[in-house]
């Protein structure tokens, strides 16, 4: 009795389920993709100006980075020159000393 049971229950859920078969077509559509989407969230026109904005930030920031490297590399001729000591470590502290306070000064502009 609990075998027929079974076999009804079985029968209607595979019945109640929906149909698979779209998924093995190859003009079967598909759905789009779950989640936060760039194009679902823009409203109104777009403008140029962001585009604009994105430049100029870009080029604020990659005129910072060169600043930040002049100190960087002063910094490391500086502790360079006094690791190697003498007379070249001499020359190497003082062009390290330039460097880092020329890339300070651009920074700081």
């Amino acid at each position: 009795m609990y075998a027929r049971l079974r076999l009804v229950i079985l029968v209607v859920i595979a019945l109640a389920s929906p149909s698979t078969g779209a998924a093995q077509q190859a003009n079967a559509r598909v759905a789009p993709a779950a989640g936060p989407r760039l194009d679902a969230i823009v409203t109104g026109f777009r403008t140029t100006e962001q585009r604009l904005d994105n430049a100029v930030s870009f080029q604020r920031r990659n005129s910072q980075s060169q600043p930040v490297a002049l100190m960087i590399v002063g910094g490391a001729a500086i502790v360079l020159g006094a690791v190697i000591g003498g007379d070249i470590g001499l020359l190497f502290m003082i062009g390290g000393a330039v460097a880092l306070l020329i890339g300070l000064y651009r920074y700081l502009q």
